[in-house]
């Protein structure tokens, strides 16, 4: 509400103070608006309101409500931590396989059970679009062949979709 009014106000103070006007009654450039003559009429009344509605609130009155001049805290982060583990991993792999050693570096539970759930929301998703994908390839080689057609092509198609579902799918039984 505040804006509205501030900002009728503001095109009617503009309006009555340029040069070149014939009014003396502020009203007249209000565009009929009661509310701009009203903060006009404050503004005369109580001659301190006009440095506020002009220029905003006075700086003793001001509240840094967000507290911007101070240092912004910065929450902790266990980012550099973890990149560091993966540093400290991959040296110990890298060292591991040129001194020939078997012993491998365990990656913790917590980013494997990560992983391995990312990896089955992977083959789910790809398993269900090669089962869309073969719905319609077997549909495509029907309606050819309803028309007289060969579909070898398709059928070649369907061959290689259905063999590489069938590894998706030991894949994710692998998983398990």
């Amino acid at each position: 509400m505040w804006k509205k009014v501030y900002s009728n106000y503001a095109k009617a103070y503009a309006k009555f103070y340029a040069s070149g006007q014939n009014s003396d009654d502020f009203y007249d450039y209000c565009d009929g608006n009661w509310d701009a003559a009203y903060l006009r009429v404050c503004t005369k009344v109580k001659p301190g309101l006009e440095a506020f509605v002009n220029g905003g609130i006075h700086a003793e009155d001001e509240v840094d409500s967000m507290n911007m001049d101070k240092e912004p805290v910065r929450p902790q982060s266990n980012r550099s931590s973890r990149w560091q583990d993966q540093v400290v991993n991959t040296v110990s792999r890298l060292a591991d396989f040129i001194v020939g050693s078997s012993t491998t570096v365990a990656v913790p539970s917590t980013a494997s059970n990560a992983n391995r759930n990312q990896d089955e929301s992977v083959l789910l998703d790809r398993i269900t679009k090669l089962h869309h994908l073969i719905d319609k390839v077997q549909e495509s080689i029907r309606t050819e062949e309803a028309n007289g057609n060969t579909a070898s092509a398709l059928e070649e198609s369907l061959g290689l979709y259905q063999r590489r579902l069938q590894r998706l799918q030991t894949q994710l039984a692998d998983l398990d």
